[in-house]
């Protein structure tokens, strides 16, 4: 004769096997807080130039993440090639298995092909990391659907506090609103280069953006080139830091911002000079805008709007 399990007995059974899950895959608890202390137990990011282990964050990669801790919304007003793309990528993770678990995090590029390459190089980076590796879920479990395994555009985290609810990294192109507003869950959004993007009005973007943190009471990280002198990247700029149009019940005037030249990244060895000299004398009058962090003055008609594509000058490491 078959006996059935009372409900009090499925519970303790259904406990059990998750402590199981959770002991068995061996997910490390010591998790620490500051960005630099957790940045080295992740695992050392390999200097561009010289290719060797660059062993602590630059002050200004620090600065940007451990203002994360202390504001709801940042903006990161970038020169080409100063990092911070990546140092944020490896805070999401952290987001991830900390204060995010079991939640949403969206990485919202300026198209679906630059999101697909940031997952892809967080994918790489957890995957080579010693200690967190075992985060990454690549395979299906007894407590997952077969479907909830590391995808090109989503990426899948264990979950220490509920297996069965993972927590999700999605890759977003940031022209289509549309796919923005699908997200239910979202604790983190962390917008890259969407300067970038091809929408000539980008309101419904963010308007899809931050109608994601709604339930949440989730945080926001924008990092980026400026571009011209308009749309809500510099709206932002305007409102939060030049104290401009201010509008106290607008999360538009709440944002930390941040600006880091290229001069920052020579001083920390990223960039060395020559390189930027020869950019100066390449770009010309849009230099201050790729390695400056300013906002190209529109009012100028001699320019042509394809200038303004970033194309072959590269995006940020």
């Amino acid at each position: 004769m078959k006996l059935e399990r009372t409900p009090q007995e499925f519970q303790i059974a259904q406990k059990l096997l998750l402590n199981d899950t959770v002991q068995d895959l061996k997910l490390p608890t010591d998790i620490p807080t500051d960005p630099d202390e957790f940045y080295q137990d992740f695992g050392l990011l390999e200097h561009p130039l010289t290719r060797e282990p660059v062993q602590h964050l630059t002050a200004y990669q620090y600065a940007v993440w451990k203002d994360g801790f202390r504001h709801k919304y940042r903006e990161v007003i970038k020169s080409q090639k100063v990092g911070i793309t990546t140092s944020s990528l490896i805070e999401d993770f952290q987001k991830a298995i900390t204060t995010c678990k079991g939640k949403e995090i969206l990485v919202i590029a300026q198209d679906t092909d630059h999101a697909k390459d940031h997952l892809y190089t967080l994918r790489k980076l957890i995957s080579n990391s010693n200690k967190y590796s075992k985060f990454l879920i690549s395979k299906p479990t007894e407590l997952l659907l077969k479907d909830e395994v590391t995808k090109v555009m989503q990426l899948f985290i264990h979950n220490p506090d509920n297996p069965h609810k993972p927590t999700r990294i999605i890759g977003l192109g940031g022209s289509n609103p549309g796919s923005i507003w699908s997200w239910k869950e979202v604790a983190h959004i962390h917008m890259s280069d969407i300067a970038a993007s091809s929408r000539i009005d980008d309101a419904e973007v963010f308007g899809a953006a931050f109608s994601r943190l709604a339930n949440t009471n989730g945080t926001m990280l924008i990092e980026s080139p400026p571009r011209r002198p308009s749309g809500m990247i510099y709206k932002i700029y305007e409102m939060s830091k030049l104290k401009k149009n201010i509008d106290k019940d607008s999360a538009i005037g709440q944002f930390k911002i941040h600006e880091i030249p290229a001069i920052m990244a020579v001083d920390a060895g990223l960039i060395n000079q020559e390189f930027l000299d020869a950019e100066r004398e390449r770009l010309g009058p849009l230099y201050p805008m790729y390695y400056e962090c300013d906002f190209y003055n529109s009012s100028s008609t001699w320019y042509k709007p394809e200038m303004f594509q970033y194309g072959d000058y590269g995006e940020d490491m």
